[in-house]
């Protein structure tokens, strides 16, 4: 078994409950406030600038990390499309 599929495996349940969030659900559905997708963004922000870092810092982590996985940079250019920042919202706890 891959790492991929055991990382997947061990994330299910937890990536299954994210999904049935009015969050998930919001941005599913397209009825999402630009505030609200862009409170969402700066939390993935958060999680990619963490994993780039890793990716970089960790050789067992960087053989499954690739470059189209790099998108803190992206990320931060559409928050500044939506009028704010990565420091616009405060990092959440479970983020």
């Amino acid at each position: 078994m891959s790492v991929m599929t055991l990382v997947r495996s061990a994330i299910s349940a937890s990536h299954f409950q994210i999904e049935q969030t009015e969050f998930s659900k919001g941005m599913l559905n397209g009825v999402m406030t630009a505030i609200n997708y862009s409170r969402g963004l700066v939390q993935l922000w958060h999680i990619h600038r963490a994993l780039e870092s890793c990716a970089t810092l960790c050789p067992e982590v960087s053989d499954f990390f690739t470059e189209e996985m790099v998108r803190s940079e992206t990320i931060r250019r559409d928050l500044q499309a939506f009028g704010f920042s990565t420091d616009t919202f405060e990092q959440m706890i479970e983020t």
